[in-house]
């Protein structure tokens, strides 16, 4: 399950709003303990899961289960964060559901090495024996594509143990859309004065009618960006140093591969896009 959560977007079928969630703080906190003894108890599963498809199919159930609970969790940290990126009760929730992701990846580190150890077909032999092991096989299948750059079970687990210092350079990012960084508000022709953020400008501004409120809003949203520019390029930077130590460590053709794999995007069809860009959009832009 190595990245599993740290880069899988919620499922359209499990997004909720808050009243979907939990009626109060106080009843997220329990079950953000209870979700935390329960992933305590998924190492029972470990050195076992060689036993016959019954086992493995308990042990998938099990991590399945936790995980639908864990995505209600962090739904619902993630959608208090955003009504005020600058409370530090939302922040603090936020941290303390990416620690939870981080060791919740920890503990299921050995499915993935203990099932990789199986003796080649034996998978596949499971799946055609147990039909009840249908609803894995999407990601029994992409364990198995893994294979190649799957590194030692030890390893394994310590990368996932790093969950949250990998994913330090999008939480800066994210913490400064939504708690630090300001934009000052900017007049169309007909002298109407607008407020800016990141979510107007991207949802309304950016594709607005009016050439002069397009204008003005980029020119607000530009200098809002630029006074951040030293720590956005340090952190970008440090993103990509990390995307290409990892595609290095897992034996990827390249850093592109590496990050096409989780979405089965070809190759072939990303670089093509990229080719169309540069000519055909390239020069209106």
């Amino acid at each position: 399950m190595q990245d599993r959560l740290a880069r899988a977007a919620v499922p359209t079928e499990l997004t909720w709003n808050l009243d979907d969630l939990f009626a109060s703080s106080t009843q997220w906190q329990t079950e953000l303990a209870a979700v935390d003894a329960a992933r305590a108890e998924l190492p029972s599963f470990q050195g076992r899961l060689g036993e016959g498809a019954a086992t493995l199919q308990a042990c998938l159930d099990a991590v399945e289960a936790l995980e639908i609970r864990f995505f209600r969790l962090i739904s619902f940290a993630s959608l208090r964060n955003a009504e005020d990126g600058t409370n530090p009760q939302s922040q603090a929730d936020m941290a303390r559901v990416g620690a939870l992701g981080a060791s919740l990846e920890a503990s299921l580190a050995f499915v993935d090495s203990e099932l990789l150890a199986l003796p080649e077909g034996r998978l596949a032999s499971w799946l055609a024996d147990a039909p009840s092991l249908a609803a894995h096989r999407v990601h029994l299948q992409d364990l198995l594509d893994m294979r190649p750059h799957h590194l030692h079970a030890d390893t394994e687990e310590a990368l996932a143990a790093l969950g949250e210092v990998f994913n330090a350079p999008y939480m800066v990012y994210q913490r400064s859309k939504s708690s630090d960084i300001q934009f000052a508000p900017f007049t169309d022709a007909a002298g109407v004065v607008h407020a800016n953020s990141f979510n107007a400008f991207e949802s309304s501004y950016e594709s607005h009618e009016d050439v002069s409120v397009r204008r003005g809003a980029w020119a607000s949203f530009s200098a809002g960006l630029h006074a951040y520019r030293n720590t956005y390029a340090t952190t970008f930077a440090t993103e990509v140093q990390k995307n290409l130590v990892m595609a290095r460590l897992r034996k990827f053709e390249s850093t592109e591969h590496y990050l096409l794999r989780p979405h089965k995007v070809p190759h072939t069809l990303y670089r093509n896009i990229l080719q169309i860009i540069q000519a055909e959009l390239a020069p209106h832009f």
